[in-house]
């Protein structure tokens, strides 16, 4: 029986029950209304994702956003930025000896405009990174496109390729 039935102590100086820390108690009826409520909000968002207009959709998302990085990094081959790049050979096959062989090549773009076909392998192994600055940020349909400054150039490129 509670305590407040059976004594004549008022209700001020009963002690409180102690409750564990990792344990709250709810109201059943209330808890389960709000878990549909949560159901209801999360299959909503899910429908309205999946019917939004892309680019509107990040067109809120870059006004939303929090501190912008203004620091990018872009990857560069003999001292010359990568604009973009393109798988243009991947294959891989078993030799009469039962050896795996792969030959990859890369077509990367650079800002001057020249384009050079390499292996995968150096491509991953001769390739850093430089920091540029943000400039500002373009949309286009789908894509964002990134303004940076590199030493003094501006330069656009497809976020895509910006690491």
């Amino acid at each position: 029986m509670d305590e407040q039935l059976t004594t004549n102590i008022p209700p001020e100086e009963i002690p409180p029950k102690e409750i564990s820390p990792e344990k709250v108690e709810v109201n059943k009826v209330g808890l389960e209304k709000l878990i549909a409520k949560v159901d209801q909000q999360a299959e909503e968002i899910k429908k309205l994702l999946e019917v939004a207009d892309k680019g509107r959709l990040a067109h809120w998302e870059s006004l939303h956003r929090g501190q912008v990085p203004t620091t990018y990094y872009l990857n560069t081959y003999n001292g010359k930025i990568i604009t973009s790049w393109e798988m243009k050979e991947n294959l891989v096959w078993k030799d009469a000896e039962g050896k795996w062989k792969e030959k990859q090549e890369i077509r990367i773009n650079l800002e001057d405009g020249e384009s050079i076909i390499l292996p995968y392998v150096e491509f991953n192994t001769r390739t850093h990174k430089t920091p540029v600055k943000l400039i500002s940020s373009t949309q286009k349909g789908e894509k964002v496109y990134l303004t940076v400054d590199s030493e003094g150039k501006q330069i656009t490129i497809d976020s895509v390729f910006v690491n």
